[in-house]
């Protein structure tokens, strides 16, 4: 990357604090960025620290040919490496000041030459840190906001396969207990079981246990969809199943999707582009009046 390239990413990062709650970190941290860019394509730092996140954030079409860019500014905020308390944070990349002002630890980011950035805090009240060679390695890389989701959507994907495999071996294990208990009883009664009748009749209720077990159905359909949305490279915004199976949900995809991955998500569902982010909401509502 060379100077001037790296000065327009500087120029264009953006710094800051958001009260988080109970809410997703990264929720918070889009939408805020949708509201004030127009955009949700951006490339984020997150640090959660004392019920705040903490955001490094630069539109994506700024990285495009520089997505592995890095950045110590995190270890500025609190609980980071060069995190000394309320003040100003300098060091100089690029033929630029990058200037970070912490004040009542809320984040206030300044990047231009030397002579602009003095003139701005000159009459701040706040110690002043000139970041060392040490603390500047400190190198944090800003990730793109659908990776970021995707990444939770694989977590939570993961979660929903590894259920599956266990209710599927409680199954297994319930039956089996139960088998050997009637093949023992068989035994004392007439001898000998046939392997091959044990064999067929376990095969067949390892299928019926697939099929008929209201969890198992819930727990496979909750990993199809998705496993959809990861391979589409979307994220899931809701999702919830009731008490009478009934399913709804609320997915975000881009608008590229062809009908094969939409007919996995079943054909009462609801599609609207958003024309401006080129993505597809994809929405499910339950069947009403349904028994």
């Amino acid at each position: 990357m060379n100077e001037q390239e790296n000065q327009t990413i500087l120029l264009g990062l953006m710094a800051g604090r958001l009260p988080c709650g109970q809410a997703k970190a990264y929720e918070v941290v889009v939408n805020h960025l949708y509201a004030l860019l127009g955009t949700q394509r951006v490339h984020v730092h997150l640090t959660e620290h004392g019920g705040f996140v903490y955001y490094v954030a630069v539109e994506s079409r700024l990285l495009t040919s520089h997505s592995s860019f890095k950045t110590c500014l995190p270890a500025c905020f609190p609980g980071g490496g060069a995190f000394k308390g309320d003040g100003i944070y300098r060091f100089e990349s690029a033929g630029l000041t990058v200037a970070l002002i912490m004040e009542n630890s809320v984040p206030r980011l300044l990047v231009n030459d030397e002579e602009a950035v003095y003139q701005s805090i000159a009459g701040l009240d706040l110690p002043a840190y000139g970041l060392s060679e040490e603390q500047q390695a400190l190198d944090f890389r800003l990730v793109s906001a659908p990776m970021l989701i995707q990444g939770l959507s694989q977590r939570l994907g993961s979660w929903f396969y590894r259920s599956s495999l266990s209710l599927f071996a409680l199954c297994v294990a319930v039956y089996i207990g139960g088998l050997s208990y009637e093949v023992m009883a068989s035994t004392d009664e007439r001898g000998a079981v046939s392997k091959k009748a044990v064999e067929t009749d376990l095969n067949a209720t390892l299928k019926k246990i697939s099929i008929q077990q209201p969890l198992a159905r819930q727990i496979a359909r909750i990993q199809t969809v998705s496993s959809t949305v990861i391979r589409a490279g979307g994220w899931i915004e809701e999702y919830n199943i009731d008490a009478k199976g009934q399913e709804q949900f609320v997915l975000m995809l881009p608008d590229w999707v062809s009908r094969d991955y939409l007919s996995v998500l079943g054909d009462d569902i609801v599609t609207d582009s958003l024309d401006l982010e080129r993505l597809l909401k994809v929405q499910k509502q339950p069947k009403k009046g349904k028994p």
